[in-house]
């Protein structure tokens, strides 16, 4: 079962939830009557609006605890697997408000844009603040482990790549040696083992809010003749999506600081890492029952 839950569930946030709350928030806020007024019930006597609002916050519980639940119960965790604990809550949060951020960052890129720079929009959206995310998860994994671990662990285990596209909480290198083999250039080493690395964690959340300023300042035409439109769109920014940027950090912060703490008795984090060479052995036995099976079948 526990299997089951690593290899296919994990699926589920990626593929309905995470790109429904992108796309009923950035369909609001280009028109919200789309969605209904206040005044406007539907057959259970609910308002329109309010069962907008209430399947919005359906699919952003669903996508942040479905990631953060393979955190949880995946390959590679951050907090007890067997508990409930406060070191959950602060992942089901940072995961959250970083959802969310990037929502709005999409919102007001492409709410007040022309049907002919509608599609441009998105694609500037798409290259700030998901493919450099992409990019950087795969770049970790790929000069530490070779492309041929990381096709056979991006295969097994899809999650542990879109993760990092999502959210800010990053999969790298174990041990510190590896870490620097990788800002020296190295194409692979010996540890095979990975595990969430709160120090790409930390470089994936400063080129997220970085990714979501340049985009959103793309959004909004800074080239412009009125020179105080920077400030006045930093400043949006700031009120905006900033705040649950920052919430995120913090949560991502108190998790690293809170490494060794209890809550409740309950550890506040708990890493368990991956050793790559499991999916060597486990593919290695899966042929061998095949071959057994086949020999059974022939015999009989």
């Amino acid at each position: 079962m526990e299997k089951h839950v690593r290899d296919i569930s994990c699926l589920e946030p990626f593929l309905e939830a995470v790109p429904t709350t992108y796309i009923l928030l950035a369909i609001y806020y280009r028109d919200y009557r789309i969605f209904g007024q206040l005044n406007e019930y539907n057959f259970l006597g609910i308002s329109k609006f309010t069962m907008f609002w209430i399947t919005f916050s359906i699919s952003v519980f669903s996508g942040s605890f479905g990631m953060a639940k393979f955190l949880k119960l995946g390959p590679c965790r951050i907090v007890p697997s067997d508990k409930w604990s406060l070191g959950f809550f602060l992942l089901f949060l940072s995961i959250a408000t970083t959802l969310v951020g990037k929502s709005l960052v999409l919102a007001f890129t492409i709410g007040d844009a022309k049907s002919n720079d509608y599609i441009m929009r998105c694609i500037n959206w798409i290259c700030l603040c998901l493919l450099p995310q992409l990019l950087l998860a795969m770049l970790v994994l790929m000069t530490t482990q070779g492309w041929k671990n990381t096709v056979n662990l991006i295969w097994r285990y899809p999650a542990l790549i879109l993760i990092p596209v999502f959210s800010c909480w990053t999969i790298g290198p174990v041990s510190e040696s590896s870490t620097s083999n990788l800002c020296c250039g190295s194409c692979k080493t010996s540890d095979s083992t990975v595990g969430v690395s709160f120090t790409f964690t930390f470089v994936n959340f400063l080129i997220t809010l970085s990714g979501s300023l340049f985009c959103y300042i793309i959004a909004n035409d800074l080239i412009s003749e009125n020179p105080f439109s920077l400030i006045e769109i930093l400043t949006g920014s700031l009120i905006l999506f900033c705040p649950l940027f920052l919430v995120s950090f913090i949560c991502i912060l108190l998790l690293n600081c809170f490494t060794n703490s209890k809550y409740c008795g309950v550890p506040v984090t708990k890493m368990e890492n991956f050793d790559i060479n499991e999916l060597h052995h486990s593919d290695a036995f899966s042929l061998v029952v095949v071959r057994c099976k086949s020999f059974d079948f022939v015999t009989k």
